[in-house]
C-alpha cells in the first residue's frame, strides 16, 4: 500500500531548497542549535500545558494538485487546503498569486490596521505578512529554479554561452538588427556610445560595456519608425518585444533561432542592470487587464511578475491611462532599476522590475465612474532567493543612507551566485518578517545571515536595539549567523557580553570595520 502519510512542513521545506542535493539534515544548510544547559530544579519555572487542539486531517502531499492552495498549521507545522476566495489563473502569463491572506482574516485586520498601514509607502504595511498563507510555495520555488530569475541564479546555459564567448558587442548588434531598422540600430548605437562609460566605470571591459549600455536602450525602443525613414517620430518598441516578454522559461529551447537571439540580448540586459542602483520610491504603470487577471489583485494577496515590467517614476497616472487602459498601478518599488540615463527616451524616467518581481497587494479600488482599476502594490523581498540578508538599520531607507552601495554591489557579485536583501527599519518590523512563513523558512539555514546597526534612534531604547533584536530572533530558535555593525566596538562588545547569554553570542559577531561588514555580507 502507498504511504498517503502527510509531509511535514520541514519535510516540504527540503524540497523547496534551491539545491535540490541538499539535505534537510546537512549540517552545511543548517546551524544546529546548541543544546540548553541544565537547570536546578530551583530555577525550574512550572509550565503549563496548553488545552489540546482539535486535529486537522491533513491532506496526502500526493493528492495536492499543482495549483493546491496551501497553509501552514502553526502547531503541527504540515500542510493543509486553504480557504481563500482568489481565483487562481494556471495560464497566466503576467503574474501569478503565490500568496494570500484569507479575505475574511484580511477584513478583520482592516479595522485594527492604522490607515498608514495601507500606504504603498509606509514599511508598516509589510506587517500583515505575519498572516499570510503560502499558496503551492513548492511550485514557486521550482519555478523560479527554472527561469531566468537573475537574482537567483542566472540561466546555466546562458552563461555557459557567455563563457565560451558567443555573447560579443558585435554579435548583439547583429541579432538586434535583425528586428529592426537601420536607422533605429544607429540610434541605439549613439545612445550605447554616450552612456558607455558609466559601465566602464563599473569594471566591465569595452566591450561588455558598450554591449550592456546598447542592451538596454535596445530594450527601450526607438524614436524612428520601423520602416527606417523619419517620417514618422514616435516611441516605437515593437523589436525589443524579445527581451521585454522574455524569462526563463521562454529560453528553455534555447537551440531555436529566436532564443539564441533573446539569450544574447538578455545577457547583456540584465549584466547592464546588475549595475545600476536600486530605485527606493513610487513609481506607476497603466495596463490592461481582464477580469481574471483583474481577480488576483485582492488586498493581502502577493503576486509575482514572470516578465520584465516597465514603470513610470512618481504616482501620477500617464495621459494615456484614461484612453487606452483599464488598470493604473501605484507602486512602491525596493529592487526596480532606473534606466532613464541609458533610455533613448529619458523624459519617461523609467523604472525596471526584473522577471519574478514580487508585490504585496494593498489596495484595490475603482475610479472614474467604476471603470478603471487603481492598485496599490508594495514591492517585498521574501528571501526565495538561495543566499538573503535581513538588514535592519534605521536610516536604511534614507536617500542617504551611506551602506546601501555595499548592498548592491553584494547584490552584484558575480552572474550565478547573487544575493537578496531584506531592508527593515526597526526590531518591530525585523521581527514581524521573521514570523511569517517566509521567514520561518529561512530559520537556521546557512545561507540566510541577518547585519543589525546597533543604536536605533526610531526605537524607544535606542542604545541597545541591536542588541534587544538579537535576544528576540534567539528566543524565536534562529540561530543565524549575525552581525553588529557599529560606531564604538570597545561599547558594544561590552554590552554583548553583560546582556547576552553565551548561547546567544553563539554565531554573532561585533564590528566596526567596513571591510568586515562586506566579507559577511557576501558569505565570505
Amino acid at each position: 500500500m502507498a504511504n498517503t502519510r502527510a509531509r511535514t512542513w520541514s519535510e516540504e521545506l527540503n524540497d523547496l531548497a534551491i539545491n535540490d542535493d541538499d539535505d534537510d539534515d546537512d549540517d552545511d544548510q543548517y546551524i544546529q542549535a546548541a543544546p540548553p544547559p541544565p537547570q536546578s530544579h530551583r530555577h525550574q519555572k512550572a509550565v503549563t500545558a496548553p488545552p489540546p487542539q482539535p486535529r486537522r486531517q491533513p491532506i496526502p502531499t500526493s493528492q495536492l494538485g499543482h495549483h493546491q492552495k496551501v497553509v501552514l498549521d502553526s502547531v503541527t507545522r504540515e500542510l493543509f487546503p486553504m480557504p481563500s476566495n482568489i481565483k487562481i489563473s494556471d495560464k497566466s502569463l503576467f503574474s501569478k498569486v503565490i500568496a494570500a491572506i484569507p479575505r475574511a482574516s484580511f477584513e478583520k485586520m482592516l479595522f485594527k490596521m492604522q490607515v498608514e498601514q495601507r500606504q504603498i509607502d509606509m514599511e508598516s504595511s509589510e506587517t500583515i505578512l505575519e498572516n499570510i498563507q503560502i499558496l503551492d510555495c513548492q511550485a514557486i520555488i521550482k519555478r523560479r529554479h527554472r527561469d531566468l530569475v537573475y537574482e537567483d541564479n542566472f540561466n546555466p546555459t546562458i552563461l555557459d554561452m557567455a563563457k565560451n564567448r558567443v555573447f560579443t558587442y558585435s554579435k548583439l548588434k547583429k541579432v538586434c538588427g535583425q528586428y529592426e531598422s537601420k536607422r533605429s540600430l544607429e540610434e541605439h548605437i549613439k545612445r550605447s556610445d554616450e552612456t558607455a562609460s558609466f559601465f566602464r566605470g563599473k569594471g566591465l571591459s569595452e566591450d561588455d560595456a558598450r554591449a550592456v549600455a546598447f542592451a538596454i536602450a535596445f530594450y527601450t525602443g526607438s524614436e524612428c519608425g520601423s520602416d527606417g525613414n523619419n517620417q514618422y517620430r514616435g516611441i516605437n518598441r515593437a523589436s525589443s518585444v524579445i527581451a521585454r516578454q522574455s524569462n526563463g522559461e521562454a529560453i528553455a529551447n534555447i537551440d531555436h533561432g529566436d532564443m539564441k537571439d533573446s539569450a544574447v540580448i538578455l545577457y547583456y540586459l540584465i549584466r547592464g542592470l546588475a549595475h545600476i542602483p536600486f530605485y527606493w520610491g513610487v513609481c506607476s504603470r497603466a495596463i490592461s487587464l481582464n477580469e481574471e487577471q483583474l481577480s488576483e489583485y485582492e488586498p493581502g494577496a502577493l503576486v509575482s511578475w514572470f516578465q520584465f515590467s516597465s514603470s513610470m517614476k512618481g504616482q501620477n497616472a500617464p495621459p494615456h491611462f484614461v484612453k487606452r487602459s483599464n488598470t493604473f498601478f501605484k507602486i512602491y518599488s525596493a529592487t526596480g532599476r532606473g534606466i532613464q540615463d541609458f533610455s533613448i527616451f529619458p523624459k519617461e524616467e523609467e523604472i525596471l522590475f526584473l522577471p519574478h518581481s514580487t508585490f504585496l497587494v494593498v489596495d484595490h479600488t475603482l475610479s472614474f465612474d467604476g471603470k478603471k482599476h487603481v492598485i496599490n502594490l508594495r514591492q517585498v523581498e521574501l528571501g526565495l532567493s538561495e543566499y538573503t540578508v535581513l538588514w535592519v538599520d534605521d536610516h536604511i531607507f534614507s536617500p542617504k543612507w551611506h551602506s546601501k552601495r555595499h548592498m548592491e554591489s553584494a547584490a552584484t557579485r558575480s552572474l550565478n551566485i547573487n544575493i537578496h536583501f531584506i531592508p527593515k527599519s526597526t526590531t518591530e518590523f525585523a521581527l514581524s518578517f521573521l514570523k511569517s512563513p517566509f521567514g520561518q523558512r529561512l530559520r537556521n539555514r546557512v545561507t540566510f545571515r541577518i547585519v543589525t546597526d546597533m543604536k536605533r534612534d526610531n526605537e524607544s531604547s535606542s542604545d541597545d536595539a541591536g542588541i534587544r533584536l538579537i535576544k528576540k530572533l534567539r528566543e524565536m530558535g534562529f540561530r543565524n549567523e549575525c552581525l553588529i555593525f557599529c560606531n564604538y566596538l570597545p561599547k558594544v562588545t561590552e554590552q554583548v557580553k553583560t546582556q547576552l547569554t553565551s548561547d546567544e553570542q553563539r554565531h554573532l559577531a561585533v564590528t566596526s570595520k567596513v571591510e568586515d561588514l562586506y566579507q559577511f555580507i557576501q558569505f565570505k
